[in-house]
């Protein structure tokens, strides 16, 4: 949103809107939303230490990583669910 009144894409009660505004009950707010460019996430090389190899690890190492992905996830779930409760 902050983008949005910044481009002067928000109008309060036909005038621009400023970042400092509080909107009241009877106020009307306008938005025009503009697409946003897609985001592109490149890799990129790292320098990693590979501190343990095992060669009985099943398949090709990608359901490791997949298991680490969904423990992330989970893990930042439970974080926002913990900061909601304060």
């Amino acid at each position: 949103m902050q983008e949005l009144i910044e481009a002067g894409l928000v109008v309060l009660n036909g005038k621009p809107a400023k970042d400092s505004q509080k909107v009241r009950a009877a106020d009307v707010v306008e938005v025009t939303p503009t697409p946003r460019p897609a985001m592109k996430a490149e890799a990129e090389q790292i320098p990693l230490d590979i501190l343990y190899e095992d060669e009985d690890l099943p398949g090709n190492g990608l359901e490791l990583a997949a298991d680490l992905r969904r423990a992330v996830h989970l893990a930042s779930r439970v974080r926002r669910a913990d900061d909601s409760r304060r």
